[in-house]
């Protein structure tokens, strides 16, 4: 559901694709979305009121004239999440609430959807009791085990890993996952983990052996890892780096905070 408190503007979908010649925008500024809208129907909304329902199609894209929307999520047990507050100047589509309607409505014969059971669901649920149900849904082949979390991982992304899959299988390895590299000084209590201080006490970092960060991007293995070994990676994964930008993983409130700035500044691809 779409929330809206104020003003706002709705235009056609099909008219914001040939306004825009089809162009993939990283960023708009408010400045350049108001001629997208101009001659579009002006709707006020009382505090409170819904537009964008889930299940319903997906018709519109609205400007937010004055005062603020809220994009809203009911998750289980009836627990409201905002997922996006936004005001004046911005955009919202309906393709946002209603994301199980919009992936039916393009058609895919590929595509499957798969609610997954209440059990499964919460924020207590193993990554363990996930990787026996991701076996359960794919009995055969290969399962590329990716994450919403990592919203700047693209197409072009996704084809180089599964190419370089293919080729790592060929070379001894039995899976593949994506990481990001640390140019850093890692500790432990016990001291230092990828650095010799008798050597050099303190080297430049950009000449410190990198270590491999896991982003949960991509995990990449054979449905007979989930077999035999009960994961989503074998003995001898292929570590695939990703630029940070590329890598950006919301885990924290935080991490949030940088992708959103990330996306304004138009300085990942989406």
């Amino acid at each position: 559901m779409i929330r809206f408190i104020g003003e706002t503007l709705g235009l056609g979908l099909s008219a914001v694709a040939h306004a825009t010649g089809r162009r993939h925008l990283r960023v708009i500024m408010s400045i350049l979305l108001e001629p997208l809208f101009s001659g579009a129907r002006l709707q006020r909304l009382e505090k409170g009121q819904g537009l964008f329902h889930t299940g319903r199609g997906v018709r519109e894209v609205c400007l937010v004239r004055s005062s603020q929307v809220q994009l809203l999520r009911y998750i289980l047990r009836g627990i409201c999440l905002v997922m996006q507050s936004a005001t004046s100047g911005m955009c919202l589509a309906a393709a946002s609430a209603c994301s199980s309607a919009y992936a039916r409505n393009l058609g895919a014969a590929h595509l499957v959807l798969h609610r997954r059971a209440e059990h499964l669901s919460s924020s207590a649920t193993s990554t363990d009791a996930l990787v026996g149900h991701a076996h359960d849904l794919i009995p055969a082949g290969h399962i590329l085990w990716t994450h919403v979390t990592s919203p700047f991982v693209t197409a072009e992304t996704y084809a180089n890993v599964i190419a370089c899959y293919r080729q790592a299988l060929t070379q001894g390895h039995d899976s593949l996952m994506t990481t990001t590299l640390l140019h850093a000084f890692l500790w432990n209590e016990k001291g230092p983990l990828n650095h010799d201080r008798q050597v050099e006490k303190w080297s430049r970092t950009q000449t410190l052996t990198p270590a491999h960060e896991i982003n949960s991007a991509v995990f990449f293995a054979p449905i007979e890892i989930y077999s035999r070994l009960n994961d989503r990676i074998g003995d001898n994964p292929y570590l695939f780096p990703l630029d940070k930008l590329t890598a950006q993983d919301i885990t924290w409130k935080a991490d949030f905070v940088v992708a959103e700035q990330l996306f304004l500044r138009g300085l990942a691809l989406t």
